[in-house]
């Protein structure tokens, strides 16, 4: 598959059938071991996402814009794979000290899932995604779906302690980090010797804006669980949790576009009216997405998460009817990224994640209503601030 359209297609396969897998271990765990260890371990995996973001800053896009400018792959990869490496290190590290401050029921899962911020450092996804080389990427998420999701499913079945649940997802992202850098070609000649800190200072300056971008980001992702859990609003923090699951399913083509379509934005020629294409299927993608799960949620939440979960499915619809403007705002965020305006991105979602917060202590917190209802403002905003940023910029 050359054509853009072709990979994207079969990135949101993979994405989906890999997704596929992780809630079926959701759905699992949250009828195995109860709702509130679900809850836990979507925490755990929000806080040490931070790791994840902070140790990437920004990189794998810049780095595909540098090997889309002609950057030799050896030194792309040594700059960017060591400077990761450095920042995982760190960051992972000062999750573990701050980890029983800032979510003191998920410590034990926290401290499970280190070593995936570890792994995802040391994956070279940039390599191939500049080369247009598709399918070992849509493996490697299958690979490492797959993975978790069969040690999961036997450490519900062993009854383990419910911890244990973060080694499988760091066994998964081993899998990933393993098989993409095999197919990217990348040997330990590209990244051996020291890591020298003037260069990697340098490439993070560099990214910096890339890198406030994803950390306000996984901020404003987190928030609901996050706010939930220190206002003590427990009924409101096991709908975020069931919520938070499902947003991982049905923004999984949005997660997927940067892949593809950064690039194809970034080359000058590609063809015109391209924008405008991907725009017009994010609308009805998006849109398709929350009607459709509007009318399903009274049945589909209970299916799937047990008779516990029934008075919530309110929370989940709001909650998931924010995909419509994200669908949205994640075209525009690509162009942005492809044209070297990474302020844009920041802006939105830090403007998306104060109106949350403001909602949030404003609205009602029955049965999770109000914390949905907060989400589906803020990702209104983060589209609105982002279309505006960016027409903008090309009037000027």
């Amino acid at each position: 598959m050359n054509r853009p359209a072709g990979r994207l297609l079969l990135l949101i396969g993979s994405e989906a059938l890999s997704r596929g897998f992780a809630f079926l271990l959701t759905a699992v765990v949250a009828r195995g071991m109860g709702l509130e260890v679900l809850a836990n371990l979507a925490l755990a995996q929000s806080v040490v996402s931070y790791a994840t973001v902070l140790s990437d800053g920004g990189l794998n896009n810049h780095a595909i814009r540098m090997l889309l400018h002609g950057t030799s792959v050896a030194r792309v990869v040594s700059l960017t794979l060591k400077t990761q490496a450095l920042m995982a290190i760190i960051t992972v590290a000062l999750i573990v000290v701050l980890g029983p401050i800032i979510a003191p029921s998920a410590q034990e899962f926290i401290w499970a899932l280190v070593l995936v911020p570890i792994a995802t450092a040391l994956s070279t996804p940039y390599v191939l995604q500049a080369r247009h080389v598709t399918w070992p990427v849509a493996f490697s998420r299958i690979l490492g779906a797959v993975v978790t999701t069969v040690i999961g499913l036997c450490l519900v079945w062993m009854a383990a302690l419910p911890w244990t649940l973060g080694l499988a997802y760091s066994a998964g992202a081993i899998g990933m980090a393993l098989w993409v850098c095999r197919s990217s070609s990348v040997t330990f000649a590209d990244v051996r010797g020291p890591v020298k800190l003037s260069e990697a200072a340098a490439l993070l300056r560099q990214s910096a804006p890339l890198a406030l971008y994803g950390l306000l980001l996984q901020v404003v992702t987190s928030l609901p669980l996050l706010m939930t859990q220190a206002l003590h609003e427990s009924e409101s923090f096991e709908a975020m949790g069931l919520a938070s699951r499902l947003w991982f399913i049905v923004t999984a083509p949005a997660a997927m576009a940067g892949s593809i379509l950064i690039p194809v934005f970034a080359d000058k020629h590609s063809a015109k009216g391209t924008f405008r294409r991907y725009l017009l299927i994010a609308v009805l993608s998006g849109s398709a997405c929350a009607l459709v799960f509007a009318l399903l949620a009274p049945w589909v939440v209970p299916l799937l998460f047990g008779a516990d979960s029934a008075p919530y499915w309110p929370a989940v619809v709001f909650f998931i009817s924010g995909s419509a403007p994200f669908y949205v705002a994640t075209i525009f965020i690509c162009r942005s990224i492809a044209e070297g305006t990474y302020w844009v991105p920041a802006v939105g979602f830090a403007l998306g994640g104060c109106v949350f917060i403001a909602m949030s202590f404003m609205l009602p917190s029955s049965a999770g209503v109000g914390a949905g209802l907060s989400w589906l403002a803020s990702q209104i905003v983060l589209c609105a601030v982002v279309v505006f940023l960016i027409l903008l910029g090309k009037r000027k």
